[in-house]
């Protein structure tokens, strides 16, 4: 069997490691920086109420991680719908003009599915690549689809994926596909009813994590990897990037692929501020402000609020807020989300905890356009590294499990080229 080392415990990291494992080609090791697995899921509990820091829900097609719980006993719930502006979210998007909002669907899909197509064939088409890299309200608004415009202004921004004024139309066509939109109009968003934190506990278990490790030193030799610690050195047969790849650049001697990578994606920032408010709403179970949406002068605003419980020792329930923080600091954004709770007829008594991630790795129009996407397709195993996460598929776990199911099969291949073989079966 060959030693594979995963730097980072996240969802990429997690799910990756659970795929090889399946394989049995592989000797997995992870190793994570922090006290525990799961990154960017993080959940909060508050007398018995579970409350997501981070990650928040799967689609109807993300069919495999919805497997996976239900083999773990781990049970599911619904996201309640949302409102914008005190009203239905989907009447709010039936009230733009244009078309029907099924036929704005059924286009918006056959356009996607068209740019997609034409990129996978001449991914190097200079016309096929400026689409992907101009700004996805523009390319919306070219194509008179208005009511998808407001779609997403939940579905991008107010999930922290950018705004429609900066954000590549490539995001939004890998994220915004027919799974996601019925799964939106079904109520049938879901995520695990006891927390992710406790989804990745329970997946992780197995495994041979090594948590309050961070990764001092990669060193990639013709064939071995050797990954420094505090704890000493270990050799490897091959090492996936699990982290963002301008970290993982800190760590060792930068390939030419990983320094186009690392200059070519900028990474922003989200905040989750988890507080206790009284006299706001109790009847819906989520807030939208579409005032807050409409561009990225307005970063620091309030974009939304999850109601998730009662905490009878705060004396209020709890909201789940969410901003994108541009130059704001936690404490000012606090206050910016205070004042507009203020102003929508509630009083936040107590701010219990604060998380502002490095969050979104958003492709440079640039750096599309000079082929971007192709460096990162070609770039898989070279120096026996391998990459994954949010910069590689998206921030969504389902996203991210999709795009490892495939590089897992691309991993297996490598390793029984390089003559490994499963472990046996024990009797």
């Amino acid at each position: 069997m060959a030693r594979v080392a995963i730097v980072g415990a996240g969802p990429s990291g997690l799910t990756l490691a659970n795929l090889l494992a399946s394989e049995a080609l592989a000797e997995v090791t992870l190793f994570e920086a922090g006290p525990r697995v799961g990154g960017k899921s993080h959940t909060t509990i508050i007398e018995s109420t579970v409350c997501e820091m981070g990650t928040c829900y799967t689609t109807r097609g993300d069919q495999v991680l919805r497997q996976w719980m239900d083999g773990l006993g781990i049970q599911s719930s619904r996201i309640g719908k949302a409102r914008m502006d005190g009203q239905p979210f989907d009447a709010f998007v039936k009230k733009a003009p244009g078309a029907p909002l099924s036929w704005q669907v059924i286009k918006y899909l056959w356009l996607r599915q068209q740019l997609l197509a034409a990129h996978e064939a001449t991914p190097d088409n200079p016309e096929v690549l400026a689409k992907l890299a101009s700004p996805v309200g523009d390319w919306l608004a070219g194509h008179g689809l208005a009511k998808m415009e407001r779609f997403c202004l939940k579905a991008l921004t107010v999930m922290g994926y950018g705004y429609l004024d900066n954000t590549p139309t490539l995001h939004a066509l890998r994220w915004i596909d027919w799974s996601l939109i019925t799964s939106g109009v079904l109520n049938d968003l879901r995520m695990p009813a006891d927390g992710w934190s406790h989804f990745w506990e329970t997946l992780s278990r197995d495994f041979d994590v090594r948590l309050n490790t961070p990764v001092r030193q990669v060193d990639r030799a013709q064939d071995d990897v050797w990954i420094h610690t505090e704890n000493g050195v270990d050799r490897f047969d091959r090492v996936v990037c699990a982290m963002p790849v301008d970290d993982f650049c800190k760590l060792t001697a930068p390939t030419p692929s990983e320094t186009i990578v690392r200059d070519g994606v900028s990474w922003g920032r989200y905040a989750t501020t988890l507080c206790s408010v009284d006299g706001w709403f109790t009847k819906e179970q989520s807030r939208n402000f579409s005032d807050a949406l409409l561009a990225s002068r307005l970063e620091g605003m309030l974009l939304s609020a999850r109601r998730e419980g009662y905490a009878k020792a705060l004396n209020g329930h709890l909201y789940l807020l969410g901003q994108i923080p541009g130059e704001y600091t936690a404490p000012e954004l606090a206050e910016i989300a205070r004042a507009r709770i203020a102003a929508d007829g509630g009083a936040v008594t107590s701010v219990i905890e604060q998380k502002i991630w490095k969050y979104f790795p958003k492709y440079e129009p640039d750096a599309i356009r000079a082929g971007l996407l192709e460096t990162m397709v070609r770039m898989q195993g070279d120096q026996n590294t391998f990459y994954t996460g949010s910069t590689f598929s998206h921030e969504a776990v389902g996203r991210i499990l999709t795009f490892n199911r495939g590089l897992a099969r691309l991993m297996s291949n490598d390793l029984k080229t390089a003559g490994y073989q499963p472990a046996p079966i024990a009797a």
